[in-house]
């Protein structure tokens, strides 16, 4: 690492504290003037850093600025990540999963995490358009073997249990999830989940799951698209302080997961998926053979199949999209 990325680190590892210049200048072996240096460039990257005589540098907890450095002194302050090999924080980026599937090609083979502040190509399922805009967090995560066993129903409930499990800690929120892959605040979609499989041309076989998250932390500067302002919100509106960082949350989500991939234990936790579910009782229209029908959803099975009770019976749903009316 670079000096500036060093002395982001101690600031982060102590955020909120002050530390001394000449302390900084110690552990990193350079002088008080190069450290002084850092600090201004970080200042113009964004980050915000109080600076007092004999007292030092102080990253301060309204500096919001998503870096390699924050997440991972996060994710540490949660006890670490064994798992978790490298983190790649971009500024920019088409889409962080096509970005992950570039890095298995060439040949990575560890759990790596990969950060965007934007996504210019971001991709939702069926191929659909992701808006990804600044304000956003936009991560994807690759597991090259962990999951090949697992139900790709499973996996899903997974990752939204841990966007949910991190929102309700971090935040004065309570999210919950519309199957399969969306988690809504007050009644708007906030978050979505892509997950892919990277399989072996040759054997046919599963070389890695990439996990892909797009969380709307912030208001966009310029506001939601005219057509998503109706179905679409930000976690924290603006003029709203964030009771967290977006490293932070970051953090917490992949520290939950990876910690829940490890355990293997994805039976044990549909009872607490049911309890974050938007869709219970409510009444959900879907396409099956062509046919569009709609039912009550009653339950969620073990591997993550939303039961409906319609007219014709009870069904599960393993896969597709359903339409909720809230109302009902």
């Amino acid at each position: 690492m670079g000096l500036k990325s060093n002395v982001l680190n101690k600031l982060e590892e102590a955020k909120g504290s002050f530390i001394s210049g000449e302390f900084l200048a110690g552990q990193l072996s350079v002088s008080r003037t190069a450290v002084w240096k850092a600090v201004k460039s970080l200042v113009r990257e964004g980050h915000i850093i109080d600076s007092v005589p004999n007292q030092g540098y102080k990253l301060t907890p309204a500096s919001n600025v998503i870096s390699n450095e924050g997440i991972l002194a996060e994710i540490s302050k949660l006890g670490g990540c064994a798992a978790l090999k490298h983190a790649i924080v971009l500024k920019s980026v088409g889409s962080t999963n096509t970005f992950a599937k570039q890095l298995i090609a060439s040949g990575e083979s560890n759990v790596t995490l990969i950060v965007s502040e934007e996504q210019t190509g971001g991709r939702g399922r069926l191929g659909r358009e992701f808006t990804s805009p600044k304000g956003g967090l936009y991560f994807s995560l690759i597991l090259p073997d962990g999951l090949k066993a697992q139900s790709p129903g499973l996996i899903t409930t997974a990752v939204s249990l841990s966007v949910c499990r991190s929102l309700a800690k971090l935040t004065p929120y309570s999210p919950q999830i519309k199957w399969v892959n969306d988690v809504f605040l007050h009644g708007k979609k906030i978050c979505g989940i892509l997950t892919e499989g990277v399989t072996d041309l040759e054997t046919g076989s599963l070389l890695s799951v990439i996990i892909g998250v797009g969380i709307n932390y912030c208001e966009p500067q310029n506001g939601f698209p005219y057509e998503l302002k109706n179905i679409a919100a930000s976690i924290f509106p603006r003029g709203e302080t964030p009771t967290c960082s977006a490293n932070a949350l970051c953090a917490s989500v992949v520290t939950d997961l990876l910690s829940h991939v490890s355990n293997g234990n994805f039976q044990t936790d549909i009872a607490e998926y049911k309890r974050f579910s938007l869709v219970l009782g409510k009444t959900v229209t879907f396409t099956q053979n062509g046919t569009q029908l709609s039912g009550k959803a009653v339950d969620i099975d073990d591997r993550g199949g939303l039961i409906v009770e319609t007219d014709g019976g009870l069904l599960t749903l393993n896969s597709g999209e359903i339409s909720i009316n809230l109302l009902k």
